[in-house]
């Protein structure tokens, strides 16, 4: 029966083009979702996005809705695409925009109404494409701001950890220069005095003794050796931070013009 169709029946330029705009909508939400699920790898090995048996395009829109990642009115944006995706790469009867009107309920065709350009008619085939243009580069475009707000996110918690050290590291630099000043002044004083004398030299095994707790504490040290361990191990950040920090590829792949 396929064979008896001709070409024009068929409509292969506005099939491929639908094809073209669902393989690149499909690869931007794989990487979202991989991004917030904490599995970014370049999606190697993982059996729902990389695999014949994964989720469907359907199963990944709705994740994204269930994830409060798309609000509801986003996630109509994507599932009104999937229909005309659906229609055009499913039905071999769907070969034009004014046939999925006619099998669909009628809010599709008045939601979709909404992304013609002005002036344009919803019964012309060609101002239909132009307006499927459209829903196709806002749907990529909300990918891309999930993204910056999710890579954001990320950032903020380094930086909040970061922060966290550097307060650290302040308040152990003061403790020795506090220290290091008490030296110094019970160096260059006058001890003359008995008395004096032994205060000054209690007052040093006093300070030895809590720099000591910097160097010689196993506590302290084990502690310290976690936090080193935890900064520069990829696994720990993976294991805070539900991710590994995105790449620089993914980044630019989804820096929209």
């Amino acid at each position: 029966m396929l064979q008896n169709r001709t070409r024009s029946e068929i409509n292969i330029k506005l099939r491929s083009e639908i094809l073209e705009y669902s393989l690149n909508m499909e690869e931007s939400i794989n990487e979202l979702l991989l991004l917030n699920l904490g599995m970014y790898d370049n999606g190697v090995g993982t059996r729902l996005f990389s695999g014949k048996n994964g989720l469907t395009f359907k199963n990944k829109i709705d994740l994204l809705f269930d994830l409060n990642i798309l609000t509801k009115e986003e996630n109509y944006d994507f599932e009104l695409l999937m229909i005309f995706r659906n229609k055009f790469l499913h039905d071999i009867n769907c070969n034009s925009f004014g046939q999925v009107f006619k099998i669909s309920d009628n809010s599709i065709k008045n939601k979709f109404k909404n992304y013609l350009n002005e002036d344009e008619d919803i019964e012309n085939e060609d101002d239909c494409l132009n307006a499927i243009r459209n829903l196709f580069l806002k749907n990529l475009k909300t990918l891309r701001v999930k993204f910056q707000e999710r890579k954001k996110e990320l950032e903020k918690r380094t930086e909040i950890l970061e922060i966290n050290q550097q307060h650290v590291l302040f308040q152990i630099d003061l403790f020795f220069n506090f220290i290091n000043d008490i030296y110094l002044n019970l160096d260059s004083s006058a001890l003359e005095e008995e008395k004096v004398r032994l205060l000054v030299e209690n007052i040093s095994k006093t300070c030895r003794k809590y720099v000591d707790k910097y160097s010689k504490d196993d506590s302290f040290a084990l502690l310290k050796e976690r936090q080193k361990q935890f900064f520069t191990d990829i696994n720990s950040f993976k294991s805070y931070f539900d991710i590994r920090r995105p790449n620089n590829s993914l980044s630019d792949k989804m820096n929209l013009k």
